[in-house]
């Protein structure tokens, strides 16, 4: 069976608008395909900058912490010094105590009075 002309310019001619309509599908799930891209990277760099924040403000929260710590240990530093320098005066007279009543016994146990 032989193909006339006009038979096979309305051939590729259908062909053509087959291919056309199938191009501006292809391009209209391209776009859309694209757009949903640009909307997620859209979203991405919001949580992005939103996790930014975030950071910064942990890290504001962390140094004041640390400072605070810093001050705690300072003090707990301090009230240690303070702590032993009267400890170690208390042992000072404890001792000086402690010497002068085992003068005063010993005195008292040489005493002519006691042994008569």
């Amino acid at each position: 069976m032989a193909t006339t002309q006009p038979d096979r310019l309305d051939r590729i001619e259908s062909l053509l608008e087959r291919m056309a309509i199938e191009s501006e599908r292809s391009k209209r799930e391209s776009n859309e395909r694209l757009t949903r891209i640009e909307q997620a990277n859209e979203a991405n760099a919001q949580r992005i900058t939103e996790l930014t924040q975030v950071v910064a403000s942990n890290n504001r929260f962390l140094e004041s912490f640390s400072q605070d710590l810093k001050r705690y240990t300072d003090n707990l530093d301090r009230v240690s010094q303070q702590l032993a320098t009267s400890t170690a005066s208390a042992n000072e007279d404890r001792y000086e105590t402690n010497t002068r009543l085992s003068s005063i016994i010993g005195n008292w146990m040489q005493s002519p009075v006691i042994w008569g």
